[in-house]
């Protein structure tokens, strides 16, 4: 546990580096599919979001998301930190890619080991108003010298607008 919160200190300080010049922050919650190379060990993981809009363009993610695998016996935590890109930014719709890197913390019976990846990924919201957006994201997540793995969850999330 103290491993995920240092992870998220330091993510989240990364995170906090370019407040001066923000346009919002973005708060949010996430459910759905975590697999990796077997299709059979695909369970339900659960996550949280924290952005900073910086500008109509580009948005800062710290990203913790969490599942179980094989009969429980494997647990999975990620804290990861990504830069998305608004690739159409359409009403309504916004539609996001980004990359960054990740702490990925592997926990079993008797073992606990902490490695660092990178995640690729994007995401497809709906803005319902000005504050509430609901959407879909998936991730790729490379863990070097370790077990790859992909998530595809449903998304709810809060934009509190500090710009103009």
């Amino acid at each position: 546990m103290k491993k995920i919160l240092l992870g998220f200190a330091v993510l989240s300080a990364l995170a906090a580096t370019p407040a001066l010049a923000i346009d919002g922050v973005y708060l949010g919650a996430e459910v759905g599919a975590v697999g990796g190379s077997d299709p059979l060990d695909t369970q339900i993981g659960y996550g949280g979001d924290l952005g900073v809009r910086v500008n109509s363009l580009f948005d800062l993610m710290a990203r913790v998301q969490h599942s179980s695998h094989e009969n429980d016996l494997l647990k999975l935590t990620s804290t990861t930190l990504s830069a998305d890109f608004r690739v159409l930014d359409m009403g309504d719709f916004e539609v996001a890619i980004g990359a960054g890197p990740g702490f990925y913390f592997f926990s079993t019976p008797g073992l606990s080991e902490t490695k660092f990846g990178l995640n690729y990924g994007g995401d497809v919201d709906v803005v319902l108003n000005s504050l509430v957006h609901v959407g879909v994201g998936g991730r790729y997540h490379q863990v070097f010298s370790g077990n790859d793995y992909w998530s595809a969850t449903a998304r709810l999330g809060f934009l509190f607008n500090l710009g103009s």
